[in-house]
């Protein structure tokens, strides 16, 4: 189980013992202290959840872009056709220039 599934269960956990967001107003009661702690605890994990989801889609996107670095030029337009071929679009240099 990853890490951000078993956030999203501490938070299912969390909302069937009776925290929501956002947070009920204060009652002045014991048992509006606990439901307000535990709102407290569904923001928390609300927001490692979103965390881990914005680091993911990071990873993601750098994988693209080393992706399209390794199989791509920019400079040229051209294509690889496997991950061995060394491409390179500048010309070999000439002797006595």
């Amino acid at each position: 189980m990853s890490d951000k599934e078993a956030l999203k269960r501490v938070a299912e956990k969390l909302r069937r013992a009776g925290a929501s967001l956002p947070a009920p107003e204060l009652t002045g009661t014991i048992e509006g202290s606990v439901v307000t702690g535990l709102c407290i605890a569904l923001a928390l994990v609300e927001t490692e959840i979103e965390a881990l989801a914005d680091s993911m889609r990071e990873v993601q996107r750098l994988g693209q872009d080393i992706e399209q670095e390794r199989n791509f030029c920019p400079r040229c337009g051209k294509r690889t056709k496997d991950m061995t071929h060394i491409h390179t679009c500048t010309p070999p240099s000439t002797e006595g220039g």
